[in-house]
């Protein structure tokens, strides 16, 4: 009688499933605690209670984290950055996502070129940003090309593989539910349009990133209330499309370190001062105005 007929695999359970219960209860019985250092003890509990809860919450989530990356790093096809001649992705060519922590996934379409969008399932890890285009039960990281006439082949390959410890993002204003995000690599920068299917999943999107990002010390959100920040990134926008406007992309990308000082006021709070001309830019020179 006591056990009301239920077997062993159905008592188990009964105490992981009271865990949740068990702050609610000791609350209840701390507002009904008269006595005041009763009512501390009970209170302690209680909170006690809540970061067991908490504990075993997170401890379940970074489980199952970690077995979408499995599942993601076993249907990952890196063939592509194998077989490429290009130095920024040869630290991947053996990418083992699973060391990483998932921060956030899901869909977004990547508008290469104005003719050119392609659908990638976008993974957001710690330090990590991953473009991954479906084929079948294969996951591909490859990149594209986006033609810039000032270069020596007329073209500029776009990664998959992006580090957040050098990354921006910045609204476009014509379309609520895209943003743009600019990298820096070395000597030169990149700047990736991504589009969300609503106007939540851009935001649920883009705050991860801005975060993931800052952790890093690397990204920022541009505040809009910078008037030069507003002109500099208007200006920089053109020269990574194609056009008229890409015959000045070389030199703007080659000046983009320049362009990141400028981007944060709080350095010259610090004493250190604007930018002189010439200072973190490859060949020097002042950033040119478009």
């Amino acid at each position: 009688p006591r056990c009301r007929r239920l077997q062993l695999k159905d008592m188990i359970p009964t105490e992981m499933q009271r865990l949740t219960k068990y702050p609610l209860l000791l609350q209840s019985i701390g507002q009904n605690t008269e006595e005041p250092k009763e009512r501390e003890k009970v209170e302690l509990a209680a909170e006690c209670c809540r970061e067991i809860l908490h504990h075993v919450n997170q401890a379940v989530r970074d489980m199952e984290d970690l077995l979408r990356l499995k599942d993601y790093q076993r249907r990952l096809d890196l063939s592509h950055l194998r077989q490429s001649s290009d130095p920024m992705l040869s630290e991947f060519k053996n990418l083992d996502i699973t060391k990483k922590k998932l921060v956030h996934e899901g869909p977004l379409t990547w508008r290469v070129t104005k003719d050119k969008a392609v659908e990638v399932h976008v993974l957001l890890l710690d330090d990590l940003l991953l473009l991954l285009q479906r084929q079948d039960e294969r996951l591909l990281l490859k990149s594209h090309s986006r033609t810039l006439t000032p270069t020596p082949d007329g073209k500029t390959m776009l990664r998959p593989v992006l580090r957040l410890t050098s990354a921006m993002t910045r609204e476009v204003a014509t379309d609520h539910k895209a943003f743009y995000v600019l990298f820096t690599w070395d000597q030169e920068a990149q700047i990736y349009e991504l589009v969300a299917q609503t106007v939540s999943e851009r935001k649920n999107t883009r705050e991860p990133l801005l975060s993931s990002s800052e952790n890093g010390n690397g990204g920022r959100e541009t505040s809009p209330a910078d008037a030069r920040t507003e002109r500099i990134l208007s200006d920089l926008l053109p020269f990574c499309r194609p056009g008229p406007e890409g015959q000045l992309a070389a030199t703007a990308l080659r000046k983009v370190l320049s362009l990141k000082q400028l981007l944060f006021p709080a350095e010259e709070d610090n004493g250190a001062g604007p930018p002189r001309d010439g200072d973190g830019v490859p060949g020097g020179g002042p950033l040119s105005p478009a």
